[in-house]
């Protein structure tokens, strides 16, 4: 579970009524915590965890990815499932587990070994809708369910993704051996882009009658964002946790929520469920919970959030240029520039001339985006 910032009420207090930064002895913490991410999922869903170390206060990044670990899934009756390394501390088990037993995390490295408590799988119930709505702020996203009574505590995730694309389409290329244009074979114009859930969302259902969740809020796509400029999907997860795991996730929320607040709850006080076999008073960050996850998609065109000004700052600064026929090679070889079309002046059936930008305003892939249509990208509804 990736939603949330795991640590950082540990090493940072900031304030307490003056403004001088209170700056801790870094020799009273220790900066090498075991940090379990994930969820055990019985279900369809592939089971997944993140593990890594926490840095120093001041480092610039925040964890470092534990590699190298040998991680699986132990059922306590029967059964042992290792999870496969994919890398940057990314380990997971695809393919479903009997949901007839309870279930355990256990990670061995370096002569040590960790283990999570047995914990029942809980069954999540499914995702009665998830909606939208303009807002002055932007378009706001919710989700609703309802609980029963083995399924009371919820937490969501969710998954966004996107098309932007580039101010300007580049259908020609400059071939500099043949020192002309040639027709360029792929558009670069349009692309996909992805976005996973950072805040921990959560809620009881016990707060409300028949145990009806109705519009829990999961996210605001702010104004002018590039996400409703074409296209947009969110894939939201909601899985249902046990009392203790909804205690101590609702503890890190209010300390992510809060920081800066020296009255907040500290992650350090946390007891989750994952120990050191061999030294049970290390302090271990994370809750490990077992169950069946739901899933539902959406898509939310255009039209829908209409009118709206898709705005992408590093595009604000691209323009066109007119290229003369004797100035091709000095203006396209060895650089940045790129051709987008011939331009004709007036009548004439002879071009001269081509039109040119730089190449960051025709391939989206500099910005991240990918080319490649998701497997599950439906077409407009238009």
């Amino acid at each position: 579970m990736r939603q949330w910032i795991y640590y950082m009420g540990v090493l940072m207090v900031f304030f307490s009524g003056c403004r001088e930064l209170y700056e801790p002895e870094l020799s009273s913490f220790d900066h090498n915590l075991l940090v379990v991410e994930g969820y055990i999922d019985v279900g369809e869903s592939t089971t997944e965890f993140k593990i890594s170390r926490t840095n120093p206060i001041y480092s610039e990044q925040a964890s470092t990815p534990q590699n190298g670990a040998l991680v699986a899934v132990e059922g306590q009756r029967e059964g042992v499932w290792d999870l496969i390394p994919q890398g940057d501390g990314l380990y997971a088990l695809e393919g479903s587990l009997p949901t007839n037993q309870a279930y355990r995390l256990t990670i061995s490295m370096d002569n040590t070994q960790y283990a999570s408590q047995f914990v029942a799988p809980i069954i999540t119930p499914e995702i009665n809708e998830v909606s939208f709505e303009k807002s002055p702020g932007g378009m706001k996203i919710f989700a609703s369910t309802k609980g029963n009574e083995e399924a009371n505590f919820f937490i969501w995730g969710y998954e966004e993704t996107w098309i932007y694309r580039t101010p300007y389409v580049s259908y020609f290329e400059y071939d500099q051996e043949l020192e002309d244009f040639v027709n360029q074979d792929q558009r670069l114009h349009q692309c996909w882009d992805e976005e996973n859930s950072l805040r921990i969302i959560m809620e009881s259902a016990e707060r409300f009658q028949n145990r009806q969740i109705n519009n829990k809020e999961l996210l605001e796509i702010p104004l002018n964002s590039e996400k409703l400029g074409h296209r947009y999907s969110i894939l939201v997860r909601q899985r249902a946790v046990d009392h203790d795991a909804f205690v101590f996730w609702e503890s890190i929320r209010r300390n992510s929520d809060d920081i800066g607040n020296i009255f907040s709850p500290l992650p350090s006080f946390l007891s989750g469920n994952i120990i050191n076999l061999d030294h049970p008073s290390e302090p271990v960050i994370g809750y490990v919970s077992v169950g069946i996850s739901t899933e539902k998609r959406i898509f939310i065109d255009r039209q829908d959030a209409q009118p709206w000004l898709a705005i992408i700052p590093e595009y604000r600064a691209c323009q066109i240029d007119t290229v003369s026929r004797e100035d091709y090679a000095d203006h396209f070889r060895f650089s940045n520039n790129v051709p987008i079309q011939e331009y004709c002046d007036g009548f004439s059936p002879v071009c001269t001339a081509f039109l040119s930008t730089t190449r960051n305003c025709t391939d989206c892939r500099l910005r991240g985006g990918t080319l490649e249509r998701p497997s599950f990208w439906e077409d407009f509804s238009f």
